[in-house]
């Protein structure tokens, strides 16, 4: 994963931070090297964005230098997800157990599947 855009537990970042992630957002929607995300995968990845927000106290969510957004979440029950989406969709997901043992990996993954292994 990339260095990126992380989560502290201070109210002023706190409050800061889904404008943050949006800003990383509009940076995977602008593309790289003139190709761009479908709207549709932009639509997603905004959708995953507030899940992952939502579970996790410290999410790491940022754009990689090949263009993809990559998603480093530590959740609240101590499991790892790490999941990247690519310009063209597709969604590559790693789910890591509170051992930090793999449990799962799915590198063909829908959004859908990405939310429920945030949400589980």
């Amino acid at each position: 994963m990339s260095m990126g855009t992380e989560i502290r537990d201070v109210p002023a970042v706190d409050a800061a931070f889904p404008g943050i992630v949006e800003a990383e957002i509009v940076k995977f929607a602008a593309g790289l090297e003139g190709k761009h995300p479908d709207a549709s995968v932009v639509t997603a990845a905004r959708r995953i964005s507030r899940v992952a927000i939502f579970h996790t106290r410290e999410p790491e969510i940022a754009v990689d230098v090949d263009g993809a957004l990559s998603f480093d979440l530590r959740l609240r029950d101590g499991r790892l997800v790490l999941a990247e989406i690519g310009m063209s969709g597709r969604i590559d997901v790693s789910v890591y157990g509170v051992d930090d043992e793999l449990q799962e990996h799915n590198p063909e993954a829908t959004p859908d599947e990405l939310i429920a292994a945030i949400g589980r």
